[in-house]
C-alpha cells in the first residue's frame, strides 16, 4: 500500500510539552472542589494537563489526518506493518529573497519536530503508532517564487522485509595444548 498526499499550508513543529494547572470540578454540580490539607485549611483540588507550546499544531494534525484518509481510500490502517516515510516540508519564503534562488533551509523548526507532528497526525489514521517508522527520508525547504507552503508525504507499508544473509566465517577452534610432564 502506497499513499502520497499534499497538505496545503504552513508545516507546524511539534513543540515543546509544558505543564498547565486548573482547578477540578464535581461532575455533577459542576462546583470547584476543595479539601482539608494537613494543617485544616482549605485549598483547591487542582489538575494538571500536558499543552503543547505550539498553538497551531492541533489544527494542522486534524488537516494532516483528514488528508491520509481521503488518500488511503477506504484502505484499512497498517497496525503492525512495518511503514516507510518521505516528507517534504516546504515552508514560507522569506521576503529578503524576492526573486533570487533559495538557499538551504537551516533555521527553526527543526526537521524532526516536523516529523514528529506529522507522525502523530498520522497515528491511527494510516498506521497503528508511529514505532512502525523504520524507514525515513527527510527535506525541508523554501517555497520556490509563486509556491505555496505546503507538506507532501509519501508512506509505504513494506510487506516484505529484505534478509540480507550475513556471511558466516568459519573459526578454527584452539585446542588445549597437551601438557605433558607430571602435576
Amino acid at each position: 500500500m502506497i499513499i502520497e498526499f499534499i497538505v496545503l499550508g504552513v508545516p507546524q513543529a511539534k513543540g515543546s510539552m509544558r505543564p498547565f494547572a486548573f482547578q477540578r470540578k464535581d461532575p455533577t454540580t459542576k462546583a470547584p472542589l476543595f479539601r482539608r490539607n494537613r494543617k485544616g485549611a482549605v485549598q483547591p483540588v487542582l489538575a494538571t494537563v500536558m499543552i503543547d507550546s505550539n498553538q497551531n499544531l492541533a489544527g494542522w494534525q486534524q488537516v494532516i489526518a483528514a488528508g491520509a484518509r481521503q488518500a488511503r481510500n477506504g484502505q484499512m490502517a497498517a497496525q503492525k506493518t512495518p511503514v516507510s516515510v518521505k516528507f517534504e516540508f516546504v515552508l514560507p519564503r522569506p521576503k529578503y529573497l524576492k526573486d533570487k534562488p533559495a538557499p538551504p533551509h537551516t533555521t527553526k523548526p527543526d526537521f524532526d519536530k516536523l516529523t514528529r507532528a506529522v507522525c502523530d497526525g498520522l497515528t491511527n489514521v494510516v498506521m497503528g503508532d508511529e514505532s512502525q517508522v523504520n524507514h525515513a527520508i527527510i527535506h525541508k525547504r523554501y517555497a520556490a517564487v509563486g509556491e505555496e507552503p505546503h507538506a507532501h508525504i509519501w508512506i509505504e507499508c513494506v510487506d516484505t522485509i529484505a534478509v540480507v544473509p550475513v556471511p558466516v566465517v568459519a573459526r578454527r577452534r584452539k585446542t588445549p595444548a597437551l601438557q605433558t610432564g607430571s602435576f
